[in-house]
């Protein structure tokens, strides 16, 4: 019901956690990609950018629950290809997403 209201609530999330110049797109599903053509925000910045503007989201006048899982590869330390630095980031991502479900049983 709310499925694609979501995307584009989270979608305008995150134009607003970028600069003017970053790229932003849907990658498939819930994924998204940010292309930062110059340095980029660290990681904890960008993670901080996104979590303040998602909180502020509210769907049909309801409060509904996101998470946020985030994987960074910059170019070139972590690969020299589109295929490589996707790769890297999808594995930091679901490395982030899995830390989190450790942490939740774990009760923190």
């Amino acid at each position: 019901m709310y499925g694609d209201e979501a995307l584009k609530r989270v979608a305008q999330a995150i134009q607003k956690s970028v600069q003017e110049g970053d790229v932003t797109a849907r990658y498939g599903g819930d994924e998204f990609v940010i292309l930062f053509p110059g340095k980029g925000p660290r990681l904890e910045t960008l993670r901080a950018r996104l979590k303040k503007h998602l909180q502020a989201l509210r769907l049909s006048g309801a409060e509904i629950p996101l998470s946020l899982s985030v994987g960074l590869a910059r170019f070139p330390a972590d690969g020299k290809d589109v295929d490589t630095l996707l790769a890297v980031a999808d594995a930091r991502m679901y490395a982030d997403k899995e830390g989190k479900k450790g942490r939740r049983r774990a009760g923190i």
